[in-house]
């Protein structure tokens, strides 16, 4: 390759999921991956990944536990991607009158713990982040605990690390296709895939979910790096293979070695499904003149 790769260091806490939002283990859960982080640190990554909602508080509205955060990324001087809940409002608490906007988003800080840009999730979880039609299902509750429901996030973004461009996604976001290629035909030579699957014990699910991180891949011809709570982190490179990749519920790290992509976005990224929609569109068609070819009277019968 004439271009350097990028090494991204991936931060497996295995924080159990009925602890992670339970005030009494705020301070355990941070300095579990402060430790982690500063330990790997010593190979000196090109960035941190952190998994998804890693923070038991809002980041930026918590004096104490951001200011936690930030010390760790300026003494290890290396930027750091991580999920946290976040608040709409940024300067002002909210209004008394209306309930907060929530989002689960990603944040990426410079080494020097400065925010260079944050990912609002676009993609929430039916009856995990949101309950839908929630004046007529009003007798649901989500499956999250202690927090409310999440709002949507307005679209893609792309963040600039050195000379390439990269995305976040967040959780099951991964398996959609066509919100996946939007990043990466918008510029992002790699993408980063944060997730908290603790929720699926050790069932199946934590296996097909990076499977599917495979997949959008090879559609987009770019490596993905995922930092899951508790596991499976890993690297895929861009012809879908899992170079590397955690156990679940272990608490590890690892450093993954990635090659961005610096081509221009390949036909599915920038085209979509649209050759599916082409042959919706002429299956029919054929269908129906097939279907006249074979009548009857194109034999002369009738």
């Amino acid at each position: 390759y004439s271009t350097p790769p990028v090494r991204v260091g991936l931060i497996q806490g295995n924080i159990p999921q009925e602890i992670k939002w339970n005030p009494a283990y705020r301070n355990d859960v941070l300095k579990r991956y402060r430790n982690l982080t500063l330990k790997a640190a010593v190979f000196k990554p090109d960035l941190f990944v952190w998994p998804e909602a890693v923070t038991p508080f809002f980041l930026g509205r918590d004096a104490a536990g951001t200011k936690y955060v930030l010390e760790t990324v300026r003494q290890m001087r290396i930027p750091l991607v991580l999920g946290s809940p976040a608040l709409k409002e940024t300067e002002s608490e909210p209004s008394h009158n209306a309930p907060p906007q929530l989002y689960n988003s990603a944040y990426f800080l410079s080494e020097h713990g400065v925010q260079l840009g944050r990912y609002d999730k676009i993609h929430l979880v039916p009856f995990g982040e949101f309950v839908p039609f929630r004046s007529i299902l009003f007798f649901i509750d989500k499956m999250v605990a202690n927090i409310g429901d999440f709002e949507r996030g307005e679209g893609a973004k792309v963040f600039q690390l050195g000379d390439y461009g990269f995305s976040v996604s967040i959780c099951f976001e991964i398996i959609f296709p066509d919100l996946v290629r939007q990043s990466v035909k918008q510029g992002a030579g790699y993408l980063i895939n944060i997730t908290n699957d603790a929720w699926f014990g050790r069932s199946a699910a934590s296996y097909q979910h990076m499977s599917m991180v495979a997949m959008r891949a090879v559609e987009n011809r770019v490596p993905i790096v995922r930092a899951a709570n508790t596991g499976i982190s890993g690297t895929i490179d861009a012809y879908g293979r899992i170079v590397d990749a955690t156990e679940i519920f272990e608490t590890d790290w690892l450093i993954a070695t990635i090659q961005p992509q610096t081509a221009e976005p390949g036909f599915y990224s920038t085209y979509g499904d649209i050759f599916s929609l082409i042959c919706l569109v002429l299956v029919p068609i054929f269908a129906f003149i097939g279907s006249q070819a074979r009548s009857p009277d194109s034999f002369g019968w009738g």
